[in-house]
């Protein structure tokens, strides 16, 4: 039955949903004492990996399918493919308040708080400092940055709400993320993955 309503809607709306894009969506029109299945691959049959709540927000949509009728969600564990026709497009994304990240070769993490900014290094260099200028960018509703300081240190971050892959792991992350620590003597460059805490 579900599979023929979620079919049935698809030719009805004619791929309405496909127009969305990626972002920040919130789950409509589910009932409250269901679900929405999150799925292995963008069709129906998908294995069923997990589910999102009715009332599910702020679920990031990082990659759409070919027919644009299914978005790649990683969201409270549920990591997969959701119908859209069940999601609704919350428009520019506004900067995620806090944001775990990390990058491998050489590892290191960056934690990213409302007013704190803390880079940790395998090599015990780090960074701790508090948080500057936020920003998106012009014209575009999915990239920020965001300046911090420390003891006459300045991290820069550009953060991209995109798929990625640490590439050690099966994990997929919603967001991509450049690091730049400047110090007196030069500025160190890396790139990782974020995620929601």
């Amino acid at each position: 039955m579900i599979r023929t309503l979620v079919l049935l809607l698809a030719i009805l709306t004619g791929g309405a949903a496909a127009a969305q894009g990626t972002g920040l969506y919130d789950v409509t029109g589910v009932a409250s004492d269901d679900a929405l299945f999150v799925r292995a691959r963008p069709s129906n049959d998908g294995e069923v990996t997990g589910t999102l709540s009715h009332d599910a927000q702020g679920v990031h949509v990082s990659e759409l399918s070919e027919n644009g009728l299914w978005g790649r969600v990683d969201h409270d564990g549920a990591a997969g493919w959701v119908y859209l026709g069940y999601m609704e497009a919350q428009g520019a994304m506004d900067f995620p308040g806090t944001l775990d990240c990390n990058g491998t070769e050489p590892f290191w993490s960056l934690s990213i708080r409302p007013d704190s900014v803390t880079l940790d290094e395998m090599s015990g260099a780090g960074f701790d400092g508090t948080t500057g200028t936020r920003a998106r960018a012009d014209g575009r509703t999915n990239r920020w940055s965001l300046r911090a300081f420390d003891s006459g240190r300045s991290l820069t971050a550009v953060i991209v709400a995109q798929q990625c892959s640490d590439g050690m792991s099966d994990r997929s992350y919603p967001y991509t993320v450049d690091v730049i620590l400047s110090e007196q003597d030069g500025h160190r460059h890396v790139s990782g993955c974020c995620a929601l805490p």
